[in-house]
C-alpha cells in the first residue's frame, strides 16, 4: 500500500499524484501500482481497515503478519503507524488499532500475548556499526519479550518504547527518528 501525505505548505504543488481507484501513484509520466493507494485525505481508520485488519485476522489463523512502513523523513510513517506517543492529538494509528483488535479477538479466543519493542540504531563514532536496543527492557541491551495481560498494558509499553527511541532534528522533521523500530506482538 502507498499513502500520500497532505502538503506541508499551503498552495504547494504535490510531486506525486495518488490515484486510489488505480490503485497507483503517478510521478510525472510514470505510474506505480500498489494493492492499495491512499490520498492525503484518507483517514487512519480507512488505512487500518483496508490494510492492517486483514493482517490481524491472518495472525489469528496462525499466519505470520508484518506491517512495514518505509519512506523519506517527514513522509508520515510515524503518523500512519501511530507511534507518535501519548502527547499527540492525532487519531490512533495502525499499531494502537491493531493492539486493540488483538485484545478484542483474544477475549473471544483466549491467547497469551507477548510484546517486544526494539530499535536498530547506528552507534555514534563508529563506521556503519549498528546496535540493537530494547525499548521496554530495563537495561536497553538484552532484548526482552513481555507477557501483557490487557490492551492498556500493551499500549503503555508502546508509548514507553516510542518515547525512548533515538531522535534528532533534521531539516524535514524536528523530532525525526534516527533508528528502525520493531514492535512485535
Amino acid at each position: 500500500a502507498a499513502r500520500g501525505r497532505p502538503m506541508a505548505c499551503a498552495g504547494a504543488r504535490p510531486a506525486v499524484e495518488v490515484v486510489p481507484a488505480g490503485p497507483c501513484l503517478t510521478v510525472g509520466s510514470r505510474s506505480f501500482a500498489f494493492d492499495h493507494a491512499f490520498g492525503p485525505t484518507a483517514t487512519q481508520e480507512q488505512v487500518y481497515n483496508e490494510c492492517v485488519a486483514p493482517l490481524v485476522d491472518a495472525a489469528f489463523e496462525g499466519i505470520n503478519a508484518t506491517l512495514f512502513a518505509y519512506g523519506q523523513t517527514g513522509s508520515g510513517k510515524t503518523f500512519t503507524i501511530g507511534t507518535g506517543g501519548p502527547s499527540t492529538d492525532a487519531p490512533a494509528g495502525a499499531l494502537p488499532r491493531a493492539i486493540r483488535s488483538i485484545f478484542a479477538r483474544a477475549a473471544e479466543k483466549p491467547a497469551r500475548i507477548r510484546v517486544s519493542y526494539l530499535e536498530i540504531v547506528s552507534s555514534a563514532g563508529t563506521k556503519q556499526r549498528e546496535e540493537v536496543r530494547d525499548l521496554i527492557g530495563c537495561n536497553n541491551s538484552d532484548p526482552v519479550s513481555v507477557e501483557v495481560l490487557d490492551e492498556e498494558e500493551a499500549l503503555r509499553l508502546l508509548a514507553i518504547g516510542s518515547a525512548a527511541r533515538a531522535t534528532s532534528a533534521t531539516r524535514m522533521n524536528e523530532a525525526s527518528s534516527r533508528s528502525h523500530a520493531l514492535f512485535t506482538a
